[in-house]
C-alpha cells in the first residue's frame, strides 16, 4: 500500500511538472504579451484571473488523460471519472484562485529578487497558488476521482 502511494505520487509529480510548465508558461505569456505586465508592474485582479484561467485550462485535459491512464491506471468509465475530475478541479482551482487574489492584494510588493533576478510579484503569487493547488489536487484525485484505480510500478 505504501509503495503504491509512493509510485503514484512520483508519477503524479511527473505529470504535474509537465502540467505546471504548461500552466505557468501560458500564464506568463498572457501576463506579458496580452496584458503587458513586466518588470515591476503589478497585474490587476482581472489580468491575473484571465491569465490564470487560460493557464489552468491549458493543462486540464493533459492532466486528466495522463493521470487517468498512466498515474492511476483507471479502467472505470471515463465519463463518470471526468465529472469527478472536473469537480475536484473546480474545488482546487477556486481555492488556489482565492489564495492568489489574497496574496496579490494583501502584500504591497511589486517584485521579488531571487539569485539576482527580479521576478514579478504577481507571478510569484501564481507559483504559490500552483503549489497549493497541486498538493490538494493529488489528494482529492487519489481518494475521490480515481479511488478504484489499480496501482502499477513505474
Amino acid at each position: 500500500m505504501r509503495n503504491s502511494f509512493l509510485i503514484q505520487s512520483i508519477k503524479y509529480g511527473i505529470v504535474g511538472v509537465i502540467n505546471t510548465l504548461i500552466t505557468l508558461t501560458v500564464i506568463g505569456l498572457m501576463l506579458h504579451f496580452i496584458f503587458g505586465i513586466s518588470g515591476t508592474a503589478k497585474a490587476t485582479t482581472f489580468e491575473n484571473t484571465v491569465s490564470n484561467i487560460a493557464g489552468y485550462a491549458a493543462g486540464l485535459i493533459n492532466s486528466f488523460v495522463f493521470n487517468r491512464k498512466w498515474t492511476f491506471h483507471s479502467k472505470a468509465r471515463w465519463q463518470s471519472e471526468f465529472i469527478r475530475f472536473m469537480s475536484v478541479f473546480l474545488i482546487c482551482y477556486v481555492s488556489q484562485l482565492l489564495l492568489l487574489i489574497l496574496l496579490n492584494n494583501s502584500i504591497s510588493l511589486t517584485s521579488v529578487k531571487i539569485l539576482n533576478y527580479s521576478i514579478n510579484y504577481s507571478f510569484v503569487c501564481q507559483i504559490i497558488g500552483n503549489v497549493f493547488y497541486t498538493v490538494l489536487n493529488f489528494i482529492l484525485n487519489k481518494y475521490f476521482t480515481f479511488k478504484n484505480s489499480t496501482p502499477r510500478p513505474l
